[in-house]
């Protein structure tokens, strides 16, 4: 193995001297290559047991090698040497993959990496052969068959590509990618031949022909409802195709003509116009082949919904509420008021039959006037009672009513159906209040929300100390603080409000803010840094002359509160404090 090992060493001597000729590289970067091509030589021809790793990593260090020299050549504008160079490392490379594939020639990812290779570097014959062996020794493997076709492609032998596609089909009937692979291949032959009219219109009927037979063949052996349906994805875009397309089309209503998804393609590819005309630069500029395409689209998705199986109704109704929804929003020259009249017809058709989503009831509230909106938001919320969006928009709705009464039934209804989710509704109705109830009804608003659960309270209770302060005094709101601030659950937004409001006070009390840091650390100093930051900044900003001896003993405080890990972000954002200072 040393006489090996030895004359590897050798055979690179030329290759390092020419990087010192032309300075390249540094010494000290050749020598850590010299050593790490040394050690992985001495790995590859290790007498005891041989790992296909290690080849990889040293096929990857030479790949990385040749990298770099490429990237430090273009930057230091060196031409010197450049093909020896190169062919040195490339040569070494060749050497590793086909030594490999003599020690281990069932890994199929080493003989890719080798085909890859082969082509990148131009190694014609080299590639072409292994791709045959590739061939040989893995046609249980579809992505073989396809790279294969990739590669006469490149060579530009579109006839043996497709012989290869043939090939690996009949070995391997059941490859999706194959089948693609194939029709794509043969319709891009037609797409870009030049010939003239009556040599490429027969042409194009053969191709049809031929993507018949692949298509029998994918219905024989491919039991896939979503790959025939991107079959037709294929074709549609090529018109020579269409005869092909209406095989599917019926394949599809016979045996699968109670899936939503089959009637949602036909749907679609009604709206684009496919079942008028043949040549899409035939198709009539005009509103009224607009106006067509949308209604035999219609009719599409009514006729699927007479025939879907129960269970995929409501989707299938999506599918055709989100294509009116599109219809409705895109600038064509139809009439828009028609579209919405469609779009209202269909929304009060699924909602008859019990399958409108949630999503639709919003935009069917957004398209009527607000009485009709308020009843279609009340059947809504009857069916999805805990949407916290349909809940939100029924109250407005009657907000706009200016009717009290109404809002408050409408409210407390909401507030039963979401419980914990109901804040968004609270703080709607105060809204409400604020701009035409007194101080006493906003206040007992905010006296019953703050004795909710704590997914509300914690809303409201800020809320609260901020109104008080407004309209009542800082003193008020003092007085509620102490009150709510020591009730469990504990709210941290509250200190959070409280702190804000003794800020903005023209004549801050310090002392009284003090206790609003102090009883926040109290209650949630083990398990939040923000309140031990917050505390630090307020003797930083309010108290320079005396900080440093009040924040080191917070700072001492709260290394004995915090677990480790919450001390070190405290530990690092406190250092970060004290340097900006």
């Amino acid at each position: 193995m040393a006489e090996i090992v030895q004359s590897r060493a050798e055979s690179m001597l030329q290759e390092i001297e020419n990087l010192r000729q032309i300075k390249l590289f540094s010494e000290e970067k050749i020598r850590r290559i010299i050593q790490t091509r040394k050690r992985m030589d001495a790995k590859i021809n290790r007498n005891y047991s041989k790992d296909i790793e290690d080849y990889k990593d040293y096929i990857a260090h030479e790949h990385m090698v040749l990298e770099k020299v490429r990237r430090c050549r273009d930057k230091k504008k060196i031409s010197e040497k450049k093909s020896s160079i190169d062919y040195s490392i490339i040569r070494r490379i060749r050497r590793l993959y086909e030594t490999a594939l003599q020690r281990f020639p069932n890994d199929y990812s080493m003989h890719e990496g080798f085909f890859n290779f082969c082509k990148e570097n131009s190694f014609h014959t080299t590639a072409s052969q292994a791709i045959e062996n590739m061939q040989k020794m893995f046609s249980h493997k579809p992505e073989v068959w396809k790279l294969a076709a990739s590669w006469y492609c490149h060579m530009n032998d579109i006839n043996k590509a497709l012989h290869t596609l043939h090939k690996g089909l009949t070995l391997n009937p059941e490859s999706l990618v194959l089948y693609s692979t194939a029709i794509e291949l043969e319709i891009s032959q037609v797409t870009n031949l030049e010939c003239t009219p009556e040599e490429k219109l027969s042409k194009e009927n053969q191709c049809c022909e031929k993507i018949k037979t692949y298509v029998n063949l994918i219905f024989k052996n491919v039991k896939n409802l979503d790959y025939f349906i991107s079959i037709l994805s294929i074709l549609e875009s090529h018109n020579f195709t269409n005869s092909a397309q209406q095989v599917i089309l019926e394949y599809l209503l016979k045996n699968y003509a109670k899936e939503d998804i089959v009637w949602h393609t036909m749907a679609q590819r009604e709206k684009k116009g496919t079942h008028f005309v043949t040549d899409p630069n035939e198709r009539p500029k005009s509103s009224s082949f607009t106006k067509s395409c949308i209604m035999y689209s219609s009719d599409k998705y009514l006729q699927g919904l007479k025939m879907v199986a129960p269970e995929k109704k409501k989707k299938l109704w999506s599918y055709y509420l989100e294509t009116l929804i599109t219809i409705k929003e895109e600038n064509h020259t139809a009439a828009t008021l028609s579209r919405v009249e469609f779009l209202k017809d269909a929304l009060q058709q699924a909602h008859n039959d019990q399958c409108l989503e949630e999503r639709h009831y919003t935009v069917w509230a957004d398209i009527v006037d607000d009485e009709e909106a308020r009843t279609i938001l009340q059947e809504a919320t009857d069916i999805y009672s805990e949407s916290v969006q349909l809940w939100k928009m029924r109250l407005r709705y009657d907000i706009l009513t200016d009717k009290v009464k109404r809002i408050e039934s409408t409210f407390k209804l909401g507030e039963m159906a979401l419980k914990e989710k109901a804040g968004c509704l609270w703080l709607m109705v105060l809204r409400f209040h604020q701009l035409i109830s007194d101080n006493e009804k906003i206040k007992a608003i905010f006296e019953d929300g703050i004795r909710k659960a704590p997914a509300v309270s914690d809303i409201l209770k800020p809320k609260y100390l901020e109104w008080l302060a407004f309209h009542e005094g800082i003193d008020e709101a003092r007085s509620m603080y102490r009150s709510l601030a020591t009730e469990k659950p504990y709210c941290k937004a509250l200190h959070t409000a409280m702190s804000k409001l003794e800020f903005s006070e023209m004549n801050v009390n310090h002392e009284k803010w003090q206790e609003v840091h102090e009883l926040a650390i109290q209650q949630f100093g083990s398990e939040d840094i923000d309140v031990w930051v917050h505390y630090i900044k307020f003797f930083l900003f309010l108290k320079p002359d005396e900080y440093g001896e009040k924040v080191v003993k917070v700072h001492d405080r709260a290394k004995e509160c915090l677990p480790p890990l919450l001390w070190q972000q405290f530990s690092e954002i406190y250092t970060i404090m004290l340097a900006e200072k």
